[in-house]
């Protein structure tokens, strides 16, 4: 997630607003997991509270 805040702050432009992109990031995120876990089948507590590169590495842009 560092990585991916740091890529947009560097290509940022004059339209980037900070709060709205990290709230809409982590929402995405949220879905990807969710829809990962539905495909898995094996929902575990921790499961649960563990998001992965693969979920935050594949949100559309």
């Amino acid at each position: 997630m560092k990585r991916l805040i740091n890529k947009a702050i560097v290509n940022k432009d004059h339209n980037f607003g900070n709060a709205r992109w990290v709230r809409n990031i982590f929402e995405k995120t949220l879905e990807i997991q969710a829809n990962r876990l539905a495909m898995d089948g094996h929902i575990s507590n921790k499961s649960l509270t563990t998001i992965t590169e693969y979920d935050i590495m594949n949100k559309t842009d």
